[in-house]
């Protein structure tokens, strides 16, 4: 049993505040004083929270699309950001911190997940969620933006902020509480080493996003000839769209099985006659398997995927939680293509798709996929095989998204289904020369990831052994 014997001063300048026990451990509370004794300051003396914008209601019309950064946004291994586009009036309550360039995000929600992210020139001009606290230096700050993004990635930091834990089931703090760090004073031979290895790992990132540009623009060079069929959303017809329909085309065999006339749109129908004369091609069902996701009955933890973890980049393994279910399930795969089928606004139905790649291995033999999720399985034994990160990236596509979203059953919103794509998507195919370009531009933006979250964990692993070895010992809490 640890036991701590204090001052009442300890737990704060507002009497009995708090006085949960684990606000005063001694480990934690020997290191900050070690940081503090050694001419280390507070949080709050290097940042100026005055100077963060936060957004109003006429901060923009409400059709802009806005990129919004919420917590599952950031991948915890190396604090790489993937925003999501959101019309300014679909964005959550909870958005609240317009984004710039230095700012390093901290999530105020289950600190001991150490989730913190640097802002570089790609996510500046963001929307960012109030889950987190946004902290930008002050003038004149004895600190670089790097090298705080650094520290507050080590296990020096991540103590701290779970002492000030407020809550057991839901364990968050404030921003106050974040404010209240102990910083040490970083030697400028290792803040210099620091800044560089950092600097090189976020160029990597950036590098890992401009080859997924490559590949979208390689895929829209392709795909420019086919076009796209109409959004349901928009119609650039003058005058009344008519279309007739046969009765055999609704119910008859291989029949749409619906009414609705959005559906039944001459245009669709011309697109899929264009696609055909262009070259080969193939229905998505005649390639892959379709079914919804599922989960699982059980009360054990399951690693349970959701749309949050898609990030149009790869899926962020890291956003994937445990929920009950049977932890003997299985139901993804390597391989395996999800789309986000479901959605409140036809929108965003179908604009997350993501490849299955690298799965963690306790995911990988324990998962399920919450039912607004669409698993898209390779069949065994189609030849030619025709690469996963093709089919999504064209299901990114408007030439496919729009077809994905004519399927969409309902009023607001709606949801797609897998009967709907294998029959009423179909997809281009090009040679196997293009084919192999393209995976090449996936399996090196794939490499470049890899390399980027090594680098960081590697840097931060250094810069913890250098404030150990300053005296500054962590006090060995288990994170998960």
């Amino acid at each position: 049993m640890e036991t701590s014997v204090v001052q009442k001063s300890t737990f704060g300048d507002e009497a009995l505040a708090r006085l949960d026990a684990e606000f005063v451990r001694s480990g934690p509370l020997a290191m900050e004083d070690s940081i503090l004794q050694q001419g280390g300051v507070r949080l709050h003396v290097l940042v100026d929270p005055s100077k963060t914008k936060t957004i109003g209601k006429n901060f923009a019309r409400p059709d802009d699309a806005m990129q919004y950064l919420d917590i599952d946004g950031v991948d915890r291994v190396d604090g790489l950001a993937y925003t999501d586009t959101l019309n300014f009036l679909d964005l959550p309550s909870r958005a609240k911190y317009v984004l710039a360039e230095g700012d390093v995000l901290v999530s105020n929600v289950r600190p001991n997940r150490g989730i913190v992210t640097l802002v570089t020139p790609r996510l500046s001009g963001a929307i960012a969620s109030s889950g987190f606290t946004s902290l930008r230096l002050s003038d004149g700050a004895q600190m670089t933006p790097s090298m705080l993004f650094a520290y507050l990635r080590t296990a020096h930091a991540r103590e701290q902020l779970i002492r000030r834990d407020r809550g057991s089931m839901y364990p968050a703090v404030l921003q106050r509480d974040v404010l209240d760090l102990a910083v040490p004073t970083i030697a400028p031979d290792l803040t210099a080493e620091v800044e560089s290895e950092v600097s090189a790992a976020l160029l990597q990132q950036d590098e890992f996003f401009a080859k997924l540009i490559e590949a979208s623009e390689l895929i829209n060079g392709f795909l420019a000839p086919y076009g796209a069929p109409p959004s349901p959303l928009e119609s650039d017809r003058l005058t009344i769209d008519t279309t007739v329909v046969t009765r055999h085309a609704v119910v008859g065999e291989g029949g749409a099985r619906r009414i609705d006339a959005e559906f039944f749109r001459s245009e669709y129908e011309a697109y899929h006659a264009h696609v055909k004369e262009l070259g080969p091609w193939f229905a998505l069902g005649d390639r892959f398997t379709l079914f919804a996701g599922r989960r699982s009955t059980g009360d054990g933890p399951v690693w349970t995927l959701k749309q949050g973890s898609l990030t149009n980049a790869g899926i962020n393994w890291t956003a994937v939680g445990l929920e009950e279910g049977d932890p003997s399930t299985a139901l993804i795969e390597e391989g395996d293509i999800l789309l986000a089928s479901t959605a409140h606004e036809i929108y965003y139905v179908g604009r997350k798709v993501d490849v299955v790649r690298a799965m963690p291995t306790e995911i990988a033999k324990s998962n399920q996929a919450v039912g607004e999720l669409m698993v898209i399985r390779p069949r065994e034994g189609v030849v030619p095989r025709v690469p996963e990160e093709f089919v999504a990236a064209f299901l990114r596509h408007p030439s496919g998204l729009y077809q994905v979203q004519r399927c969409i059953r309902g009023l607001r919103g709606g949801h797609t289904y897998p009967t709907d794509l294998a029959q009423h998507v179909i997809v281009p195919e090009p040679d196997q020369k293009w084919l192999y370009d393209f995976e090449k531009f996936s399996a090196d933006a794939v490499r470049i990831r890899r390399s980027a979250a090594e680098a960081v964990a590697s840097t931060v692993a250094k810069l913890e052994h250098k404030l150990e070895a300053s005296g500054h010992a962590a006090g060995g809490t288990q994170y998960d």
